[in-house]
């Protein structure tokens, strides 16, 4: 589209003499603050960056973004440091314009984990068994979810953190990379309509996710890790989303009214993550075999009132008596 002329391209709006400015502000700030990173002068940043992007593809504007600042971050970073920053792991809600434009390179694995339901649900696409093409096979990773038929029931704190713990950080120990970028939606943060997410994850889970994401960064690329605002819709829970996971990046624990009392997430969720480990295997030898999915959480995570965190009783088991006839 030309400059001067209005238009609407499915669902975003174009301003013709403010929408290019803003894209380019967004896509450049996020640009300026991985290369700091990269320099050494930070280990980590929130790109709190407006429009957002991870929908745009290379020659679409799509879902409110323009330009896509993670992809156009990622190119230029591994472009202009190509001895230092040779693999970049993606961790996104899915964003269908980043698995497009990265869906056939080796040196950017993408992992998101999102709302599928089968591909009825926004951007329909993200399927399991898209797992990338010619020389990138293998490096697009769906975890996506789908509602047990049988038990319906919404995806939340747990869910995402058994999905952490047990596809995403063992798949990304075993990919090594150099530098992590999150694609920080809060489409799944609670509030949300269904028709917007309808999930349920609560900012004390998005702050535990961020910090999961901190520790690999710590333990695989010198910290070098990058958050990128994307969506979210519901105002106050995005705030309390986004602070909680920038307060991790900044080491500060952050508290709040519900703490995390699940360790083993719902029916719909491990008939998913089965289903994502049959495909996965055979590009992923991290992965587990026979699982339940549960995992254990750290004891400041949980909550105070959790079963999980009461104190042991004693128990005294009842003494025996020997009666005798007789006496």
């Amino acid at each position: 589209m030309d400059c001067g002329q209005l238009g609407i391209s499915v669902d975003t709006t174009y301003h013709p003499e403010h929408s290019r400015t803003a894209a380019k502000i967004s896509a450049g700030g996020l640009i300026e603050l991985a290369d700091t990173i990269v320099r050494g002068e930070l280990k980590n940043g929130f790109a709190l960056i407006r429009p957002p992007g991870h929908h745009a593809e290379s020659d679409a504007a799509m879902g409110y973004c323009f330009y896509n600042n993670v992809a156009v971050a990622v190119s230029a970073i591994m472009e202009k440091y190509p001895a230092k920053i040779k693999k970049i792991l993606i961790i996104d809600c899915h964003g269908n314009g980043t698995q497009k434009i990265f869906y056939d390179n080796p040196n950017v694995l993408y992992i998101s984990v999102h709302r599928w339901e089968h591909g009825k649900f926004y951007p329909f696409s993200g399927a399991p068994d898209e797992c990338g093409q010619s020389e990138g096979l293998g490096f697009n990773i769906n975890i996506a979810l789908n509602e047990c038929k049988d038990k319906p029931k919404a995806m939340g704190d747990t869910e995402f953190i058994a999905a952490f713990y047990h596809l995403l950080i063992p798949i990304a120990r075993q990919f090594e990379p150099d530098m992590i970028f999150v694609s920080a939606g809060f489409d799944a943060a609670e509030g949300h309509p269904e028709n917007l997410g309808g999930y349920n994850v609560t900012p004390k889970g998005f702050s535990l996710m961020t910090k999961i994401v901190c520790d690999l960064a710590s333990e695989l690329c010198n910290d070098r890790l990058i958050l990128s605002l994307e969506g979210g819709y519901e105002l106050e829970s995005l705030a309390n989303s986004a602070t909680a996971s920038m307060a991790q990046l900044l080491s500060n624990d952050t508290s709040f009214k519900h703490s995390l009392n699940g360790i083993k997430p719902n029916l719909g969720a491990i008939e998913s993550f089965r289903t994502i480990v049959e495909i996965q295997k055979k590009y992923w030898t991290c992965l587990p075999t026979q699982s339940n999915f549960k995992f254990q959480l750290p004891y400041e995570w949980k909550a105070k009132d959790s079963i999980m965190n009461r104190p042991k009783r004693d128990v005294k088991k009842p003494s025996s008596t020997l009666i005798i006839e007789g006496y």
